[in-house]
């Protein structure tokens, strides 16, 4: 039987990778080109958080909903709002498949509508951005008036699974995982003053 043409040189790669020590140039490597990973995020109060996904109906209205609440119980004055990258979802109402999210029935979106990036007073110059994946925030970044250094990956370092195409609860579950998980983040680099 004839081995594989590729097998070789995966066997190479496999024994430059095992006795390379690239893992921590890469981690700093990462850390510089997306300073936004490491580095608090100054948060006065009374701040214009906008948490931007594709469509505005599913991720982005959860994480404005969760991040909210967290910071109404810390009784810190901020103004949270999400929105669309794409302006065809523009007033459509959040994912019904929500409801079906025994943990997400806490936080009540059904009354919001998106709104698109691009209309006006959506965003101001000192709105803080939070994409929900790296497609979004680059998206975001594109925007006139936005500064690049008020963008951030939402739940770095991937961001959130958007749940839209499977549409089933286990992958809303999963989304709202990842975006109670994010939420925790961001508190955590958040420099409140």
């Amino acid at each position: 039987m004839e081995r594989p043409f590729f097998e070789p040189f995966l066997g190479r790669l496999t024994s430059k990778l095992e006795n390379a020590d690239i893992w921590p140039a890469l981690v700093a490597r990462s850390a510089i080109s997306h300073p936004e990973r490491s580095a608090m995020i100054p948060f006065p109060r009374g701040v214009h958080a906008l948490f931007v996904c594709s469509a505005g109906i599913n991720r982005s209205p959860m994480a404005a909903a969760v991040f909210k609440s967290k910071m109404d119980a810390m009784k810190f004055d901020c103004k949270v709002e999400y929105a669309a990258l794409h302006s065809m979802f523009a007033g459509m109402s959040p994912a019904a498949m929500w409801r079906s999210v025994p943990v997400a029935r806490d936080y009540e979106i059904r009354a919001h509508r998106s709104r698109f990036l691009g209309q006006d007073g959506v965003y101001g110059d000192a709105t803080l951005f939070f994409g929900m994946d790296e497609h979004v925030v680059d998206g975001v970044r594109g925007y006139p008036r936005v500064d690049a250094a008020r963008v951030h990956l939402f739940n770095p370092p991937n961001g959130v699974f958007d749940p839209q195409s499977a549409q089933t609860r286990e992958a809303f579950t999963a989304c709202f995982t990842q975006i109670h998980t994010g939420v925790d983040k961001l508190i955590a680099k958040l420099d409140m003053q």
